[in-house]
């Protein structure tokens, strides 16, 4: 690998995105700022459209020409993706997920433009939700730029604070790690530990919504922050008396906010306390320098929203023995995992598998009956198996007829068997 090949990362959220990026030559990911020599990096998710002109603005321009000139602008771009909006701009209708090819491809260029360091060999997204619909989108936006399938990742926020944290000194997460993040959207609570007297390590992560406990109106009377003050510290005296907590991280622009009082001195007492807008964008960048071999985390389990919980082994027979193939390994995310793979059978009418969970210890063997394919002689069926995931509970494995060759013709007949990958955690 070349000393200099550079990665970058990609926040992309319903208020602000940002980007971070890295080198050989740097000490770790620093984060694009959109102002020469000073630290802006919270770029606006908005794009403005002038009425009288085909002339389109992003993030910070985009902000001032709303209030300046007359235009069309769009915002909450990733809500209205999923709402299926469309927007009408000089006389065109547009759906929604072109708008966001639009801001995504000026993210990139700016990027490019200012970052003085040309064109990232990897980019990894990281998003609230991993839904295959946005992941599809990024995907194609970024294959029209010119990007192979390879190198490009999606990753949760929840998987980016875990590639973040892990990423900090050691004594950081001796115990357990906390992340509070509070924003417009939402409020979410996340922790983290890592079981270290396991092979692989497990890295364990609990998550919980509170935003219906603490709505964004909060922030705007005394009255309202001083309940939010007041729900926060019961919920970390109860919490972290039962958790014995090394770190917390404050992210989102509710810290930003003048309302902790009692619950941040309770915060603070005996633990690292930590604020900041990117740490989810350095954690994707993290996972763009692992992609890149910057970095390695070895023999170590993600347990997180976006992960697979269990490896799917084929069962081989060959040589008196039965083999394993491992098809798909626990820890990988759902939209990467899966696999393909061909297989001659020797007249058996089942096909063999073990699901077996490192996490949970839990191993079940599944079979699926390939009874219904065309009666042929031993060794003259060829098969496909394909393991695929629909979404992070679900892997559907097909088995489907091939053939052989000139001498049988493939009949398309296919069996499918669902996993709900809830049951091996």
């Amino acid at each position: 690998m070349e000393k200099s090949v550079l990665v970058a990362a990609i926040d992309f959220s319903e208020d602000y995105s940002q980007i971070s990026y890295f080198d050989g030559l740097m000490r770790e990911p620093e984060s694009f700022s959109t102002l020469y020599d000073e630290k802006r990096y919270l770029i606006p998710s908005m794009l403005w459209f002038d009425d009288y002109s085909k002339r389109v603005c992003f993030g910070d321009e985009a902000v001032r020409c709303e209030k300046t000139g007359k235009g069309t602008v769009v915002k909450n771009m990733i809500s209205g993706f999923y709402a299926g909006e469309k927007v009408d701009i000089n006389g065109q209708t547009y759906e929604m997920d072109s708008v966001i090819e639009r801001y995504i491809s000026s993210l990139i260029s700016l990027f490019k433009g200012n970052a003085g360091k040309g064109n990232p060999k990897c980019v990894v997204f990281t998003i609230e939700t991993l839904d295959e619909k946005m992941i599809s989108l990024l995907y194609r936006i970024m294959e029209n730029q010119g990007y192979e399938r390879e190198q490009i990742s999606v990753v949760s926020h929840s998987e980016s604070f875990l590639y973040y944290g892990l990423s900090r000194e050691k004594e950081l997460f001796a115990n357990e790690v906390v992340m509070f993040d509070y924003n417009k959207s939402y409020f979410k609570y996340r922790r983290f530990m890592v079981e270290k007297n396991r092979h692989p390590q497990i890295i364990d992560m609990v998550e919980r919504d509170f935003t219906d406990d603490f709505p964004y109106e909060y922030m705007e009377s005394d009255e309202g922050k001083a309940k939010a003050d007041k729900l926060l510290t019961d919920f970390v005296q109860n919490e972290f008396r039962t958790h014995v907590v090394s770190t917390v991280y404050l992210t989102g622009t509710g810290f930003y906010e003048d309302w902790m009082k009692q619950s941040l001195n309770y915060i603070c007492s005996r633990r690292r306390v930590f604020k900041g807008y990117n740490l989810y964008v350095k954690g994707a960048c993290y996972r763009a320098m692992e992609k890149a071999g910057y970095v390695q985390y070895k023999d170590m389990i993600f347990k997180c929203y976006g992960r697979t919980w269990a490896d799917i082994k084929l069962m081989v027979n060959g040589n008196e023995k039965t083999d394993e193939i491992t098809l798909s390994k626990a820890g990988t995310g759902w939209y990467e995992a899966g696999a393909k793979a061909e297989c001659i059978t020797d007249g058996d009418k089942n096909i063999g598998f073990i699901i077996e969970s490192p996490v949970s210890g839990i191993s079940k063997g599944i079979t699926i009956d390939i009874g219904s394919f065309p009666k042929r002689p031993p060794k003259t069926t060829r098969v496909e198996i394909t393991v695929r995931y629909s979404d992070m509970d679900k892997c559907v494995i097909s088995v489907e007829d091939k053939g052989f060759g000139d001498f049988y013709k493939a009949s398309g007949r296919i069996v499918s068997y669902t996993v709900d990958m809830k049951e091996y955690l």
